[in-house]
């Protein structure tokens, strides 16, 4: 039973205004958060960055091109992985790029920041931002409304309406939907790819990175042709192609990759950091003739080198019996040669001969085979000459010439091929002749034979009857 009111006719109690005034500043300051949240909202949504770039959340510095490794994003709300991100300058219908580059020509009005992704979910946003320094350049932008396998380029495109500033850094930030995946660099250099050689010739050799005899013009007796090349500081070669032809005339002869591998620089790189090197080898000697060396970058020519080799006629030299040891031998220079050696394999670090010693060797009938004559050499001069004839009885059928100047001190390894002969022939004999400054010193003997099949055997008769018998 509801109790009546002790005073039924008495005024009502006043209320305290304070809660109310409380309840009302609540109900503002929620509106206003709410207003605020809605704002930051829609800039996430635009997905517009700011003129000033933070790098802090993505690491101490952007990424650079180009990019390889699986990078999966959070998977409860982007299921997607990118396998890897490259830059080029032209891409297919199908968006694969068709030139991966990480420096971009300065006038260059062209270029492709090129994704390559898996486990994509459409409808998908892709967005790059282009930077040169803190300034936007360009937007790009791709939306991928259909599924077309399970990996996919999306190659999203930028023209730029002016020339690209080399002395500034550039930059590209990629977005999917919406959201910040990396930030990658690219350098910008000069126009175009002939620019990227600084200086190219042709020598003997390299030693601590200078170049040995270079020149024009040299003779048969040249051991090796060596083109060498350094590139501009204004780029970076990473992830470009290089490569040389040697031609005698029109007829070409090799095409080779630099000594060593592609270039790739440091994070300082030194110009000997920047110079690689291209070394031509003759089979035997270079014929007399006009040659030259052309340059490649990704394919397309952009240098060539040429040079002459002239005939030079020397006397042949006839073997004398000098006692082979390992007691050093002298000539008026002073340089020594502390040993001889024939082997087939050389330490690729030092150089010295890792196989046994060889003074004979049985080949099949006509195999040719390539061994390695190393030479121990000590007190060497700038100025020695070290040569080698190559005799087949008393036949002279090669020579080999090294200026001390194309090799440090210890083991200089001479190429030189021996020919088992044919089963009609009988043992060959190979003399060394080795001149120091154009004294003989030393003579290195080693016979060759063949070492025929055995015979195919005749089967014996069965002894299994017949059914004639």
């Amino acid at each position: 039973m509801r109790k009546p009111l002790a005073h039924t006719n008495a005024r009502p109690a006043r209320t305290n205004p304070r809660p109310r005034r409380a309840c009302l500043a609540l109900l503002t300051l929620l509106a206003v958060s709410l207003i605020v949240t809605a704002c930051e909202s829609t800039s996430s949504a635009s997905g517009m960055p700011t003129a000033t770039r933070a790098f802090a959340p993505l690491g101490p510095a952007p990424t650079r091109l180009p990019f390889a490794a699986a990078l999966t994003a959070e998977a409860r709300d982007t299921p997607y992985v990118i396998e890897r991100v490259t830059l080029a300058t032209n891409v297919d219908e199908e968006g694969v790029p068709l030139d991966e580059v990480t420096v971009i020509p300065a006038n260059s009005r062209q270029m492709f920041l090129s994704v390559l992704v898996t486990g994509l979910q459409p409808p998908v946003r892709f967005r790059a931002f282009w930077f040169e320094g803190d300034q936007i350049i360009g937007q790009s932008e791709q939306i991928v409304e259909e599924s077309s396998g399970p990996a996919r380029w999306v190659s999203l495109g930028f023209r730029a309406t002016q020339d690209l500033n080399p002395a500034l850094d550039h930059s590209v930030e990629l977005r999917i939907n919406n959201r910040l995946v990396d930030s990658y660099t690219f350098r910008v250099g000069t126009g175009q790819l002939e620019d990227v050689i600084a200086e190219a010739l042709i020598s003997l050799g390299t030693r601590d990175g200078e170049p040995v005899e270079p020149g024009q013009t040299f003779d048969v007796f040249a051991p090796q042709i060596v083109a060498v090349v350094r590139v501009s500081e204004k780029v970076d070669p990473s992830g470009m192609i290089f490569s040389a032809i040697l031609h005698r005339g029109d007829t070409l002869i090799e095409q080779r990759a630099p000594d060593g591998g592609q270039l790739e620089l440091p994070p300082e790189p030194t110009e000997q950091d920047r110079t690689m090197t291209f070394t031509f080898v003759p089979d035997t000697s270079f014929a007399p003739g006009n040659y030259h060396i052309t340059l490649l970058i990704n394919g397309q020519e952009v240098r060539t080198l040429p040079f002459l080799v002239l005939e030079e006629r020397r006397p042949t030299a006839t073997p004398t019996p000098v006692r082979s040891g390992p007691t050093p031998t002298p000539v008026s220079s002073g340089i020594s040669l502390l040993d001889i050696t024939l082997t087939e394999e050389l330490d690729p670090v030092t150089g010295e001969p890792a196989g046994d010693p060889i003074d004979e060797w049985d080949g099949q009938p006509n195999e040719q085979k390539q061994f390695w004559l190393s030479l121990q050499l000590a007190n060497v001069r700038i100025d020695d000459i070290v040569e080698v004839d190559v005799l087949l009885w008393d036949r002279h059928i090669n020579r080999h010439r090294y200026p001390a100047a194309a090799f440090d001190q210890g083991w200089l390894s001479v190429p030189v091929d021996l020919w088992a002969p044919p089963v009609t022939d009988g043992l060959k004999r190979y003399h060394f002749l080795v001149f120091i400054n154009g004294v003989q010193i030393r003579t290195y003997t080693v016979d060759v034979d063949n070492d025929p099949p055995p015979p195919t055997a005749t089967p014996e008769p069965s002894a299994t009857p017949t059914a004639t018998d």
